[in-house]
């Protein structure tokens, strides 16, 4: 099952029911990740489309010194991500990120970001030196 809630106890509680008996419980949102990982859960998160190396990092190092200094990156991203309509955030910032003003484009009844939205989005972004490596494809020459 996967918990949406965004309250870690709501999660706790049905891993502590649950989980025993093998229903596997993941958590909506990488805010959880560490707290996961130290309760053998899993997680589904929509920001994974954009965030991915960072969650992974934390993944690979969730027994480290530093996990909770990962953990708090994450989830300042996360937080940065959640001032917006979710679906359309993660689309606008596959399109700057990727340099493709398509990728913008959400489908009914969804609404893209207002340009103000988007700005101020990618603002806070790029203020907390997010990047998205290797996303943009080279050009095609077309002959």
């Amino acid at each position: 099952m996967k918990d949406s809630s965004g309250d870690w106890n709501n999660t706790k509680a049905m891993l502590d029911a649950f989980a025993k008996s093998g229903f596997d419980v993941f958590a909506g949102s990488e805010v959880f990740l560490l707290d996961n990982m130290r309760s053998a859960a899993w997680l589904l998160t929509a920001t994974g489309n954009i965030n991915p190396a960072a969650i992974n990092k934390l993944y690979e190092n969730w027994r480290g010194p530093n996990a909770d200094a990962l953990q708090k990156d994450i989830t300042t991203t996360r937080g940065v991500m959640q001032k917006y309509p979710m679906m359309a955030a993660l689309k606008a910032v596959i399109a700057h990120f990727g340099r493709d003003p398509d990728w913008a484009t959400v489908r009914p009844p969804l609404v893209e970001l207002a340009p103000a939205q988007s700005k101020a989005l990618m603002g806070e972004l790029e203020t907390r030196g997010f990047e998205m490596p290797g996303l943009v494809a080279p050009a095609v020459a077309t002959t």
